[in-house]
């Protein structure tokens, strides 16, 4: 019975990571230039892999501002760090690149406030592997992968639920 209920335990947990505002990882394409996109990173550029959970936590499926909590796991080389920020815009029908942009430019909105965090959350990457906070993080149209978007079990485990989230892969460069 104990594995049972570990096993029912594991699969929320994971459903819970894998859910996704249908836009939070994008499905719908919102169009237009990537704000952080570059055709080729460049041989100046600093790869660093990320693996980053953004959960949004009110204004699920709306266009009002939402409450979003990001949490990313970035490499480079063998070292890891842990970053987190909290958002307050709207994601809703971008792609999962335009996502990205969001989380890693800055620039990405005429928001001073958001501008202020995400210069923040950015410094905090680059300051803590060693590169000067002075560059720009720029992704390629192949920067994001595995991102994981389950609606339908989010409506099976949590009907009604309010807040939603989604987990993916991404491929960051210093530039």
């Amino acid at each position: 019975m104990k594995f049972h209920q570990t096993s029912i335990m594991s699969l929320a947990l994971c459903s819970l990571l894998a859910l996704a505002v249908p836009s939070a990882w994008g499905k719908s394409p919102a169009g237009g230039a990537l704000s952080c996109g570059v055709s080729n990173a460049g041989g100046g550029a600093i790869a660093l892999n990320a693996t980053v959970s953004v959960h949004v936590t009110s204004g699920v499926d709306t266009f009002a501002p939402q409450d979003i909590d990001v949490l990313a796991r970035v490499t480079k080389g063998g070292a890891i760090g842990f970053f987190r920020t909290h958002l307050v815009t709207n994601i809703n029908g971008l792609t999962n690149e335009e996502v990205a942009c969001r989380l890693f430019n800055p620039n990405d909105t005429g928001d001073a406030a958001l501008q202020a965090v995400v210069a923040d959350f950015v410094e905090d990457i680059l300051g803590y592997f060693g590169i000067q906070t002075t560059r720009q993080i720029k992704i390629t149209d192949k920067s994001v992968s595995d991102a994981e978007i389950d609606p339908a079990i989010a409506a099976v485990l949590f009907p009604g639920t309010m807040n939603s989230g989604s987990l993916g892969d991404v491929k960051i460069y210093a530039q």
